[in-house]
């Protein structure tokens, strides 16, 4: 191997351990160098990279592993039609074992896949403990490129609009539970059916947190179809404030999130306290006025003294 071939392979795997550490979701998942499984050794990510990226037919291209389970067994395939159809698209190079550290090093010749380009290079992990599949894309000079086929069903497309619908019970102006009615209305507008599935939680704050009984799921819904649900959902007494009702509506594929507030306040309860403050204020000021009215009228009036009679000239005791 040449100088400059040994410094590419040497780059090669700095930027792989880099990328595998730094940037766990940086790719696409269904054409992204990455597995969606747990990570293999060391609790790095499962990564590949190849050197070079872009090669001829006929070319060597190797292949640089890391974050693999220790001693394992890795298959490496040349696939085109981005590796959709799977075995179809693919043709397997060979088999490597991982090696202690999690990583492995492989060399094999660029030579026509199956099917035409996007053309990737498939790493999948043997045993049912592997990190799963990493897929990486290796451009051929030499290979026709084409559309990719892609024969599974689009996801489906959901759409989501949430009210609180109802008024406010006579025991919830006065501290007791709130209840109202949420009121969803659920569209798919893509093109395959929706099999739905409903999670709602409710609480004070941005971040609700008790769980909604939503009943019975809510079924499978056409293309272009509408579903109006009606869920129960009840505040707990003496709650105050902003209230959230927010959850997920979402299918094979696809999800659509919903929130509404509501401000609950017990202004009954407000309106009482207020009353009995006034009432006690007026008990206060009638006691008072009252008191000081006893104390006016309650004057002590002193007589006048008594001085004995003046005797005239003459008189006798």
């Amino acid at each position: 191997m040449t100088l400059r071939g040994g410094r590419s392979l040497a780059a090669a795997m700095v930027l792989l351990a880099v990328g595998a550490l730094v940037a766990p979701a940086a790719a696409s998942p269904r054409a992204g160098a990455r597995a969606a499984a747990p990570a293999g050794g060391g609790g790095v990510e499962p990564a590949v990279a190849l050197v070079p990226q872009s090669v001829a037919v006929g070319g060597p291209v190797t292949a640089l592993g890391v974050g693999w389970v220790p001693d394992s067994l890795v298959v490496i395939e040349l696939c085109g039609n981005a590796a959709i159809r799977g075995s179809l698209d693919c043709i397997t190079e060979q088999e490597r074992g991982v090696g202690g550290d999690g990583s492995f090093r492989v060399t094999f010749t660029a030579t026509p896949p199956p099917a035409p380009c996007p053309c990737v290079v498939a790493v999948t992990a043997l045993g049912g403990d592997g990190p799963g599949r990493v897929v990486t894309p290796l451009q051929i000079a030499g290979v026709p490129v084409a559309p990719v086929d892609d024969p599974r069903p689009p996801p489906p497309e959901l759409a989501v609009t949430a009210r609180l619908a109802g008024g406010r019970p006579v025991a919830a102006w006065f501290g007791g539970a709130d209840e109202r009615t949420l009121v969803l209305t659920i569209r798919n507008v893509g093109q395959v059916p929706a099999d739905l599935r409903l999670d709602v939680a409710l609480g004070p704050g941005a971040f609700p947190d008790t769980e909604v009984d939503t009943g019975d799921p809510p079924g499978t819904i056409a293309p272009g179809g509408i579903r109006v649900l009606r869920i129960p959902v009840r505040f707990e007494p003496l709650g105050f404030g902003r209230h959230v009702v927010a959850g997920e509506v979402a299918a094979p594929g696809a999800s659509a999130a919903f929130q509404v507030g509501v401000d609950v306040q017990p202004w009954g309860l407000y309106a009482v306290v207020f009353l009995v403050v006034l009432l006690v204020a007026a008990l206060a000021g009638a006691l008072l006025w009252r008191r000081r009215r006893r104390s006016g009228s309650e004057v002590t009036v002193t007589p006048p003294p008594e001085y004995p009679l003046a005797l005239g000239p003459g008189s006798t005791s």
